[in-house]
């Protein structure tokens, strides 16, 4: 499930979380919510 070869503390990993988070947040806004809940739901 995990891929341990990656490097959680590069550029581009740390650039990819922020975009996610940016994306959800947007999205727990959109439904009106008041939590950002697990994508895989």
């Amino acid at each position: 499930m995990y891929n341990s070869s990656v490097v959680r503390t590069s550029e581009i990993y740390m650039k990819g979380v922020s975009t996610f988070l940016k994306v959800a947040e947007a999205n727990r806004r959109n439904v009106g919510s008041k939590e950002i809940w697990c994508p895989c739901r």
